[in-house]
């Protein structure tokens, strides 16, 4: 059974483990533009160009947010220096104690203390906030079901933590998902 981990310090190192592997299997570093609903912010990114994806990773840009600033796109193509990159999907984590508030990430451990991330389904489509229903009908990837953890809720595996490959996989594995999911969402939304 997976457990939620809720100890800050847990957080933190478990934190710089995921940057490291994270940035281990990137191939570019750069300094660009990230977009979100109603903000644009210039941040270091990362490319993967084997997993397709890139990343901004780390606290958050703002000096007294609490959180980990956790975000991921799709791109083929390697990225341009001051271009402008949308945001896919945000895997944030706790930075303080405090109550959960608009933290999608979760990190789990199970009974051989693997570490997975999981996130909790609440994206945004076109500035349509999104629950986890409306996104598990349309995500593809694997749902972490109540039993299997020591929470009420259902949650989407974003990836094992482990010093290899199967991290980023895992990682971009997800971040299709999500995004085929907005594609799908965002089209029901429109037929309304």
């Amino acid at each position: 059974m997976l457990k939620v981990v809720t100890d800050i310090e847990e957080i933190k190192k478990i934190q710089r483990k995921f940057e490291e592997i994270l940035i281990k299997y990137s191939n570019l570093e750069i300094e660009a533009n990230l977009k979100g609903p109603g903000f644009r912010k210039l941040s270091t990114l990362y490319w993967s160009r084997n997993h397709g994806i890139y990343f901004r990773i780390g606290k958050h840009y703002k000096t007294k947010s609490e959180k980990f600033w956790n975000v991921f796109g799709i791109s083929q193509d390697e990225l341009d220096r001051g271009g402008d990159y949308r945001i896919t999907v945000q895997v944030n984590f706790p930075y303080v104690q405090k109550k959960r508030g608009k933290l999608a990430g979760r990190i789990a451990i199970d009974e051989n203390n693997d570490i997975f991330i999981l996130h909790d389904g609440s994206i945004n489509v076109s500035n349509h906030p999104v629950n986890f229903l409306k996104f598990s009908s349309a995500y593809k990837g694997r749902i972490i079901e109540p039993e299997e953890i020591n929470d009420d809720r259902k949650y989407a595996l974003v990836c094992k933590v482990s010093d290899n490959e199967i991290t980023m996989n895992m990682i971009s594995d997800f971040v299709r998902a999500v995004h085929s999911a907005k594609d799908i969402i965002r089209d029901e939304l429109t037929r309304k």
